[in-house]
Order: C-alpha cells, then structure tokens, then sequence
C-alpha cells in the first residue's frame, strides 16, 4: 500500500469524523517519513529571531498535497494539525518566551 493511499485514508477516517480517529501506526510512519524527505527545511528568520532547521505551515501544506497526504488545503490543515497533536512535528512559537 502506497503512503497516499493510506495517508488518504486516514485523511478521510478524521474529517468524516467528530472524533478525531487513531491513525494506523504503519500508515503514519509512511506519512512521516515522506513528509520529512519531501519538506524543505531551513534556518529562518521571523521577527529578527532566528529558527534553526525548520519550514513554514505553507511549505507544510504544500508538501502534504504534493504527496498525496492531501487533496485540499482544508485536509493539509487537518492533517498538519494532527501532525502537531500528536507532537510528531512542533509549532516553532510555542518556545517563544512570554
């Protein structure tokens, strides 16, 4: 099974749903592993601070389409949303000190 197919599945599994539905770990880590070869990761500067070794939610959604993970934007947020929930990847402000 392809890793757009399942990661499709999946995709359709959480948006028909209320209840955001556990993914298939196998599925998951297809998902992973071509996300992360596919993204382009770098250093950045936002608001004169610098991020080291990251991208940005466009680069995110894009790389989820571009992979099959998505057919939407709409899923690309579901789907990259459920990437930081299950802290599999991580939102570059939240160690932003207050």
């Amino acid at each position: 099974m392809s890793a757009g197919s399942t990661v499709s599945s999946v995709t359709s599994a959480i948006s028909n749903s209320s209840v955001r539905a556990a993914p298939d770990i196998s599925s998951l880590a297809n998902l992973v592993k071509t996300f992360r070869a596919s993204v382009t990761v770098k250093d950045r500067t936002y608001r004169l601070r610098r991020y080291k070794s990251c991208f940005t939610g466009v680069d995110a959604v894009r790389t989820l389409i571009a992979i099959g993970a998505a057919q939407t934007i709409e899923e690309a947020l579901i789907v990259g949303n459920n990437l930081i929930a299950d802290q599999i990847i991580e939102h570059g402000l939240l160690s932003w000190p207050s």
